[in-house]
């Protein structure tokens, strides 16, 4: 470097060379061999088959995890929930009778079968859906549609049970032949 320009004062910058200089180290610096780029392993090959399943599950994307939580508590919340309604499926029909003026509900011999069928594929939907999105996460794909499938299923099945219910009530469908004219 040449030395046209005078040496740096208090607060002024000094060009490399010179503060290599000052230092008493050699310009240009060695170059510094850069160690290779590990490849980390988050599963190591000694692994036992659930640290494997763990170590998977942690590298699934967060937000499909924590999203596939939220709606398997509020499938379980919902669950739980109808188990209590659906099994006094006969008083629950005649408060909703009474609310909105249909008439006098009639309970039969089927209506606490449908409570019973509609408790129960509740249950066996509920644990199929987080069979499968567990197993589903652990492989690392998406799944938060998992739990929206298995709730919309568990919906038609009640919705055709009660309809099946509803429209066996002799005013039930008096009602509906009022509304229609």
């Amino acid at each position: 470097m040449s030395e046209s320009r005078p040496a740096p004062q208090y607060g002024e910058f000094a060009s490399p060379e010179q503060q290599a200089k000052a230092m008493g180290l050699p310009w240009p610096p060695p170059p510094v061999a850069e160690p290779a780029a590990r490849i980390l392993d988050p599963v190591p090959a000694t692994a036992t088959r659930s640290q494997r399943l763990g170590a998977r599950l942690a590298i699934a994307r967060r937000w499909d995890v924590m999203l596939c939580t939220i709606l398997l508590a509020y499938g379980l919340y919902s669950v739980v929930s109808g188990l209590f309604q659906f099994a006094d499926l006969a008083e629950i029909t005649k408060q909703l009778f009474i609310s909105q003026g249909i008439g006098t509900y009639t309970p039969t011999a089927l209506t606490p079968v449908l409570g019973a069928v509609i408790n129960i594929t509740n249950v066996l939907i509920y644990a199929a859906t987080v069979y499968v999105t567990y197993r589903v996460l652990i492989r690392g794909n998406i799944a938060f549609y998992i739990p929206i499938v298995g709730a919309l299923l568990a919906g038609a099945i009640g919705t055709v049970c009660l309809l099946v219910l509803l429209f066996q009530d002799p005013s039930f469908v008096t009602y509906l032949t009022k509304m229609n004219g």
